[in-house]
């Protein structure tokens, strides 16, 4: 569901956001369920995620960078060293252990990269998150979706979940 290459196509955008919308709601509820065991998975990606194309039923694979908050020091500065180029928070290398914005920041690239698939280049110019954006909400992809992009991005799951409601209700 990658929406970039196709969004001068008529119906594509009106098509892709329900999908979209979906996704995100299901995403979060798995990351929080996570979440509530103690566990971060420090490697979200696109190849670490499947996704049923006709119910949008959602499974995360490959968790050899996830961590429990009871590991001890060297596992938890382990998991630190994992992850796919594009989708680790840039904090991340600093610190010895993962934290839940970690899966967080990578549940936004997740979703961003399904609007278009750049987030490899963010190393290189930072900047260039926002500018795609603005380029794609530019040409019709909801403002929405930039907003709960950022929200995740920033680690305000919340503000991202209200977002997302208010648009599933408008």
């Amino acid at each position: 569901m990658i929406l970039a290459p196709y969004i001068r196509r008529e119906g594509r955008v009106e098509r892709f956001v329900p999908r979209f919308r979906e996704v995100v709601g299901r995403l979060i509820h798995m990351i929080e369920e996570v979440h509530a065991r103690g566990v971060v998975l420090g490697d979200l990606s696109p190849n670490n995620i499947l996704i049923d194309a006709e119910t949008l039923r959602m499974w995360f694979i490959d968790f050899e960078s996830a961590v429990h908050e009871d590991d001890e020091a060297a596992l938890l500065a382990y998991g630190t060293r994992w992850g796919t180029p594009g989708f680790l928070h840039p904090d991340r290398a600093s610190r010895d252990r993962l934290l839940p914005c970690d899966d967080w920041y990578a549940a936004a690239m997740l979703l961003y990269s399904s609007v278009v698939p750049a987030t490899a280049f963010f190393a290189l110019n930072p900047r260039a998150r926002d500018l795609f954006l603005d380029e794609l909400v530019a040409l019709g992809v909801p403002a929405r979706v930039r907003s709960v992009v950022s929200c995740l991005t920033a680690g305000r799951v919340d503000e991202a979940k209200s977002v997302l409601a208010d648009w599933e209700d408008g």
